[in-house]
This record gives structure tokens, C-alpha cells and sequence, in this order.
């Protein structure tokens, strides 16, 4: 469940406050509502988020929230729909304005000046205070009249004043429900404007004084805010939305099309005026039949300013994803055909497996899928399974509650799913997973639903997954390693990334790359043999170890030494350890081959699967081998193949076929050398 905790300075507000949050969150979030009056000097307050209800006392609110828990300032507001209460004061009155604080009791007259309330003077007075304005015959008070001086005042309660809309809108993010209450924050901010909107638009023919200080009133927002008498006609409008609407003597030329396009879309929706998007909503039905209709535009500018401080917010979490397509460097046909696929994956929320040897950048082409999908604004969250223990393992990736287990910390921890909620979770090394996690895996993927570890009840996440491996994940199933019902989840999409040997062309396209962006060395030439060479070079690290290459000689060219001769000559020795390594590696398997069977038998097996179609069923294999001239029987073939299998020379994947490995190659290339 939800929770977050308001502090306050006095009860009345925390109550206060704690009924406009319930008002806007429902039973989405358990709200607990503290105030210092009721703490002592040494508690210590923890939660998801701490809202803390004003400025005034954040330090003293500092001291006693626990360290590291999440906590937010708020700024609070006159209430709008209690402001026409001082529009009957006399002009020119003496107005005592009374807080806890002189601090809050100062704000408060610099907002109810801020919105328009300007014929009368105020004076601050908090209790306690030495020299205060006596002769008032007004006192203002925020649903505190405890707070009053003795004497005889004419009281106006404007009632506590709340917390304002971009407060709200920064809990409902931290908690991660924006969209679920976006519309209930509009309809909760807006509507005691509107309604005092409504009620002086009525008195505006026989009050004309009142309707000039409403007018100043809705200026102050920020939204363009427009009422159309029930012929459609604008009979009330501010500032803002003259602006965006160029309205004119009571006329706006793109009234007709808001209304029309509020039939086809209803009361949210966007619109383009002149070559700028708006947000619009429409009321038709608010406060009666006689009404009309209101109309609020909004400027994408100030939501592109709040999702972007939600951004900067994940930045520095480090949920984002740093790379698109556009950093992918290639010029290979496979990348090509690679890239055009992921980049039609990135289009739909289906789970994808990518496949691909170690240091082929699996992550990268995560990342740029992310960023080419429908949550590219959301957080990117990255799981290394093979970096995480089993006992961490499931409280990092679900999370927990307070006093799950020993060492927990104080109000729990978020996992890894909620985290991602949704935007992407990078399931980084899956292959890696204990079938134990498996299955809580497997479960989270299915119902789309996490229980933190001694939680009690369960939270839904919206989530798309990317899950990435270096191992092969069907042989793992048959092996019993890897679970088959969570294999088929993951693998809805397969993407197989090749390795740098299979695609040579890519290598020196990469190592310039790499030296010019991550080291800043431009080379305008490049010797020919040396690119042959680095393209000759199996590269069993791929692009991680091709860059460490490539920073090894940025160290040299730096230098000034002949980084030409020294490029060449370790490429040659990489090339020369890795042939001996592999001739002494293939001369050890040929003479456990010989101990076997015939080695003839097993080279023809293995040249044959180095043939078209590359992948072989052992009936079409027999088939080849007999037309060959290899007197084999089927059950024969079937014993070599495990013997093969066992030597990681071949992979055998039920329902794919067969194909021979790089290190079947190596033996069929050394007994070659053997036999000149």
C-alpha cells in the first residue's frame, strides 16, 4: 500500500491538509497526519514520502525525519473560493491577518494581494507578537481563531489554506500515480475558481467593481480559463486566454473548432493553434443546466515543464537510457537487418530476448529500443543477475517492508519492478537467474505484479521488459537449467545480436569510432594492413575488448610513439596466441576423437554440418552422409553427435536442428594440417 506522512506546525492544518489529499489520492494512498504539538523532541518520523506543510518549519521538520527518507516542502495557497468574502470589506480597511508564525502570516498577505485582493491594507499578527496594529476593526484567520488577539474584530475565516496543485502534482509523481489522478487534480484546483468564476459572471451587469477584481483574480493563473454562454457565445474569459485564443471584443475564431473537436474526443484533448499544441478541457456540466460551458486551455510548455523536472528527477536516480539507434555504429547487412527489426520491436510493449555473445552490446541496443518506444520518458531500470547473490536477489528486484528480515531498512525499500513502473526493466543476464528467482520472475511477468518480501499485499506494475543473455537459454530448458514457461515469456520477440567475427566489416568502422568520441583522436589515415589486420582478428571479446585495444593505443598516439608498428604487432600476437591456443585445443580433441571412433566418421560429420543449410535433422544428416560415401546407420550418427555434443564442438537444439560450432571448425582445420 501507498503511504506518505504530513507534518505540521498546528492540528487544524494537519487535518486539514490530510482531508484535501484523500480528496485527490482516494484509497490509493494511506496518508498519516502529524503536527509538532503532539511530538516530542526525540521522534523520528520515516515513511515513502514525508510532505512537510510549510516553508516556515523545515528545519525544524529536518531534525526529526529519518535520514535518507524522501521528503517534499510544500507550498500552500489562499483558498480562491473564500476570497469573495473580503470583496464586501470596505475600501480602504485596516485588515489583521493572523498565523502561527510571522512568516506564514507575511506570505499569507503577499498572496491575497497576489490575487487581487488590493483595496485594503494588512497587517500581520501572530500570537506572542510585542506591537501589533490594534485599531483594526478586520481579522482575517485561516480556520485558526485560537490564534486571534483579544478584542472586538469582525472575523472573516478564510479557512486553512491548502496545499497547491504543484505540490500535488510533485507527491503523485514521487508515488508514482500521475496518470491515475491527473484529472482529479484539474477538477479539484480548478472548480472553486470556476464556481466563484460562474457566480460573478451572474452580478457582473449590477456589479461591475466586484467582476473587475474577479477578472484580476483569474489573471493570476497560469491556464487560459474561458466561459461560453449556453448559444456558445464567450461571456467571461482572462488574460491568458485572450492571448492564446486571440479573443477580440468577445470573439475568438477557434471557439468553432474547439467545440467541434471536443465531439469527436470528448472533454481531454489536444489541439494545434497557430503551429502550437494546447491541452484543452471542457465542462459543460458543472454547476447546472444554465450554465454554459468552460473551457480551460493549457500550454504543453508548463506539462513539458513538469515532465521534465519528473526527467531530471530519474537522471539522477539513474533510471535512464542513455543510448538510441543513432549511437549504434555499423555497416554490416546483419546490423542493418538487425536494427530494422528492434527498431520494429520498439514499437509495440511485447517482451524481447536479446541473444548474443558477451561484449556484443546487448545493453546498447536495450537502451536504444527504450528510447525509440512509447516510454521513452519513463525510467529505464537495468537488472545484472549474474552481479546479484540469490539471498539480495529477490528483495532487490520486489523490494521490501520495514522489518522484513534483519539489517531491513527503516520504512522499507522500493525493488527494481516498482522502479520501473512504467517505463522498461532491462532483465540483464537472465541465463544467470537461480530457477528459485525463476519462477518470481516468471510470476511478475505473468501477472504483471510484485509482493515486496514481507509484504502482505500486492502492488501492480506497468512495465515493458528487455531481457538479455550470453548463454543459450534453450539448451538450458533441456538441460533442466532454465525454465520452459518462463523461456517462452521472454522470448516473444528474439533479437540475436552477432558477434564481431561475423561481421568483419563493422570492426574498423567501431575502432575509429571509438578513438574519435571516447578518446578525441581523429586519425585522417589509416595504414591498409593494419585495418586488414584488425578485420583478420576473431575478436572473442567483441566491441569491449576491440575498445579496450583502441584505448591502449589512444595512451600511445598521445605519446608519440609509433603507434603504427605497435598496433600491428599486438594484433599479430593476439592472432598467433589465439591460433596456438586453438591448434593445441584442437589437437587434444582429435585424439579424444580417435579414442572414440573412426576420426573419419567424426570429420565427416562435422564437415557435412559446415555445409548449407547450416542448421541439419539427423534424418537429412544420415541422408547427406550416405550420399557422401559415410556408411553410417542412424543410430551410429546419433553417438557421434553426443560425442560432439559433449565436446562443445556442435549445438543441438531440440525442434531446430543441428550445427556445427567456431571450435568444430578449429578441428576440421587442424586435422587438415595434420594429414599435409
Amino acid at each position: 500500500m501507498l503511504s506518505l506522512t504530513l507534518l505540521s506546525l498546528t492540528a487544524n492544518t494537519a487535518i486539514s491538509t490530510q482531508k484535501q489529499l484523500q480528496e485527490i489520492f482516494g484509497d490509493m494512498v494511506e496518508i498519516r497526519s502529524l503536527c509538532f504539538e503532539d511530538l516530542s523532541l526525540d521522534s523520528k518520523i520515516s515513511d515513502m514520502l514525508v510532505v512537510v506543510t510549510s516553508h516556515t518549519i523545515k528545519d525544524m521538520a529536518l531534525e526529526i525525519i529519518e535520514p535518507g527518507t524522501k521528503t517534499l516542502i510544500a507550498d500552500r495557497i489562499v483558498n480562491i473560493e473564500a476570497v469573495s468574502k473580503l470583496y464586501e470589506v470596505p475600501e480602504g480597511s485596516s485588515v489583521l491577518v493572523v498565523n502561527k508564525l510571522y512568516d506564514t502570516a507575511t506570505q499569507a498577505i503577499e498572496q491575497l494581494i497576489g490575487a487581487g485582493i488590493t483595496h485594503l491594507r494588512f497587517y500581520p499578527y501572530y500570537p506572542g507578537m510585542d506591537n501589533w496594529n490594534s485599531a483594526c476593526k478586520y481579522v482575517i484567520t485561516f480556520g485558526e481563531k485560537q490564534l486571534i488577539p483579544e478584542g472586538e474584530f469582525e472575523i472573516i475565516d478564510l479557512g486553512i489554506r491548502p496545499i497547491d496543485i504543484n505540490t500535488c502534482i510533485e507527491i503523485s509523481m514521487e508515488l508514482n500515480i500521475y496518470e491515475k489522478v491527473k484529472h482529479t487534480l484539474t477538477s479539484v484546483f480548478f472548480r472553486p475558481s470556476l464556481k466563484l468564476l460562474y457566480h460573478y459572471s451572474q452580478e457582473y451587469s449590477r456589479n461591475l467593481f466586484l467582476t473587475n477584481k474577479l477578472q484580476q483574480l483569474l489573471n493570476i493563473f497560469k491556464s487560459g480559463i474561458m466561459l461560453l454562454d449556453q448559444d456558445g457565445k464567450i461571456s467571461f474569459y482572462n488574460r491568458k486566454a485572450e492571448q492564446l485564443l486571440h479573443i477580440k471584443d468577445n470573439y475568438s475564431s477557434h471557439i468553432k473548432s474547439i467545440l467541434d473537436k471536443s465531439k469527436s474526443y470528448g472533454k481531454d484533448f489536444f489541439i494545434t493553434i497557430d503551429d502550437k499544441s494546447y491541452h484543452i478541457e471542457i465542462d459543460s456540466n458543472s454547476f447546472g443546466d444554465d450554465l454554459g460551458t468552460i473551457i480551460v486551455i493549457e500550454d504543453i510548455k508548463n506539462i513539458e515543464k513538469i515532465e521534465k523536472s519528473y526527467r531530471h528527477s530519474l537522471h539522477e536516480r539513474g533510471l535512464t537510457a542513455k543510448y538510441t539507434f543513432n549511437n549504434i555504429i555499423y555497416k554490416s547487412k546483419k546490423m542493418e537487418q538487425l536494427i530494422m527489426k528492434a527498431r520494429q520491436f520498439a514499437k509495440s510493449d511485447s517482451t524481447i530476448l536479446i541473444e548474443g555473445e558477451s561484449g556484443t552490446g546487448k545493453e546498447l541496443i536495450a537502451q536504444a529500443i527504450h528510447n525509440a518506444s512509447g516510454r521513452s520518458e519513463e525510467a529505464f531500470v537495468a537488472v545484472n543477475f549474474a552481479a546479484l547473490s540469490e539471498n539480495l536477489c529477490e528483495s532487490e528486484l520486489f523490494g521490501y517492508e520495514e522489518g522484513a528480515f534483519t539489517g531491513a531498512k527503516k520504512g522499507g525499500k522500493k525493488g527494481l519492478f516498482a522502479l520501473a513502473h512504467k517505463g522498461t526493466i532491462f532483465l540483464d543476464e537472465i541465463g544467470d537467474a537461480t530457477i528459485n528467482i525463476q519462477k518470481k520472475v516468471l510470476r511478475a511477468i505473468q501477472e504483471r505484479q510484485i509482493l515486496p518480501v514481507g509484504g502482505s499485499q500486492v502492488i501492480p506494475v506497468d512495465i515493458r521488459i528487455i531481457a538479455a543473455t550470453n548463454r543459450d537459454l534453450q539448451a538450458m530448458v533441456n538441460e533442466g537449467l532454465f525454465r520452459q514457461d518462463l523461456y517462452y515469456r521472454l522470448s516473444v520477440l528474439p533479437l540475436r545480436l552477432p558477434s564481431l567475427r561475423e561481421r568483419p566489416e563493422d570492426i574498423f568502422p567501431l575502432f575509429i569510432n571509438i578513438l574519435k568520441n571516447q578518446f578525441g583522436i581523429n586519425l585522417e589515415k589509416f595504414p591498409k594492413a593494419l585495418k586488414e589486420e584488425l578485420e583478420r582478428y576473431k575478436w572473442p571479446g567483441n566491441v569491449r575488448e576491440l575498445r579496450n585495444v583502441a584505448e591502449y593505443m589512444a595512451n600511445f598516439i598521445q605519446l608519440n610513439f609509433d603507434w603504427e608498428e605497435e598496433l600491428l604487432s599486438i594484433i599479430r600476437n593476439k592472432i598467433n596466441k589465439t591460433m596456438d591456443a586453438n591448434d593445441a585445443h584442437a589437437e587434444a580433441i582429435i585424439r579424444r576423437l580417435e579414442e572414440q571412433s573412426q576420426i573419419l566418421n567424426f570429420i565427416s560429420i562435422l564437415k557435412t554440418l559446415d555445409s548449407p543449410p547450416f542448421k541439419w535433422t539427423r534424418k537429412r544428416l544420415c541422408e547427406a552422409l550416405q550420399n557422401s560415401g559415410v556408411s553410417m546407420s542412424e543410430s551410429q550418427v546419433k553417438r557421434h553427435l553426443l560425442v560432439l555434443k559433449e565436446l562443445d564442438l556442435i549445438q543441438a537444439t531440440t525442434g531446430s536442428g543441428t550445427h556445427i560450432k567456431e571450435s568444430g571448425r578449429a578441428v576440421i582445420n587442424q586435422f587438415k594440417r595434420n594429414m599435409t
